[in-house]
């Protein structure tokens, strides 16, 4: 992801914010379009999604939940000692104002914690990547050290502001305005995306990474009452999927830096609308991952030639000797 869904915009604005101590947090911030996927994958391209999870070994280890208990824990685990002040007072507004919540999956799949962590720092890169890809319209604007503006292209804009972000822990709010099929019109909304990452290798000491995300939604209307229990079932739907999206877009670009550094030196030429020197660092970070993978593939695959092997044959001590007269 994926995402995500720091939803300021409201659960259509849905961020899935990252960074904000260094910068390093993962907004890929998905707004809701109109179809309910930030990556617009539908029809023949949905079955596809499907098989290249089955098939990148992207994993759904929970559901999503929105009970009592979840959102109690969700609060406990929020790094409020960590933020400024001013960030401290907009989440507990947030918190207090909560119209929506959702514990989103728990998913895994294999990846190189670096290119994770590039994607992290560097969500408008993902955005421009999917825009490559012909996946989505979307778009993402750094403006600041800690913000970003996105723009779904269908009217949907929203602000993500990075507030705290930790290998382990990422936090974005996003501001803006929430619209879905379901309302008459768009009504202004905060989220709040806090993203659980931990990195492990498995059996055959290969990288893999559990993330998680806890989506706090606000939504800024008289009825809000009435238009949370519209949409909560639907927004929940779209968040969990785009939540999967977003992962596997992220094992995707791990498959492609392990594999396929031609096609990722093709994208990074193909950017628009990132920062100046984006594309230089995808390339260096394919290079990297490429390298050490290469490396790997080797010792797999090449047993280990026993040192005998290396030097030439010894002659027997009875070649050695003179024939016989």
């Amino acid at each position: 992801m994926v995402t995500a869904l720091g939803n300021a915009s409201a659960v259509a604005e849905d961020v899935r914010g990252r960074r904000a101590e260094s910068p390093s947090l993962f907004p890929l911030p998905v707004v809701v379009p109109r179809d309910g996927s930030i990556l617009q994958i539908n029809g023949e391209q949905a079955a596809r999604a499907r098989d290249a999870r089955q098939r990148l070994q992207v994993h759904v280890a929970e559901k999503g939940s929105s009970s009592r208990e979840e959102l109690a824990a969700a609060i406990d685990r929020l790094p409020l000692a960590s933020l400024s002040e001013g960030h401290r007072h907009q989440v507990r507004q947030i918190l207090d104002e909560v119209s929506l919540f959702r514990r989103l999956p728990v998913i895994t799949c294999q990846a190189d914690p670096r290119v994770y962590a590039y994607f992290a720092d560097n969500p408008d890169v993902a955005v421009s990547i999917w825009r490559v890809m012909g996946i989505s319209e979307m778009e993402m604007r750094q403006v600041s050290r800690w913000e970003y503006e996105s723009d779904l292209k269908d009217g949907t804009v929203g602000l993500v502001t990075v507030l705290h972000s930790s290998p382990e822990l990422r936090v974005a709010m996003c501001e803006g305005e929430f619209k879905s099929p379901l309302l008459t019109r768009p009504i202004r909304s905060t989220g709040l995306l806090a993203v659980q990452t931990k990195f492990w290798k498995d059996a055959s000491g290969r990288d893999q990474v559990t993330h998680q995300a806890d989506m706090f939604v606000a939504i800024h209307s008289d009825a809000v009452e009435t238009v949370a229990r519209l949409i909560s079932p639907v927004s929940f739907r779209m968040a969990d999927r785009n939540f999967e999206e977003v992962t596997l877009f992220l094992r995707m670009m791990d498959e492609a830096m392990t594999r396929r550094p031609g096609w990722m030196e093709q994208t990074a030429g193909n950017l628009e609308g990132v920062l100046p020197g984006r594309d230089a660092e995808l390339l260096e970070l394919t290079a990297e991952v490429y390298s050490d993978a290469s490396v790997r593939r080797m010792q797999v695959t090449v047993p280990p030639v026993p040192i005998e092997n290396e030097r030439p044959p010894l002659r027997s001590a009875s070649r050695l000797s003179p024939p016989a007269r």
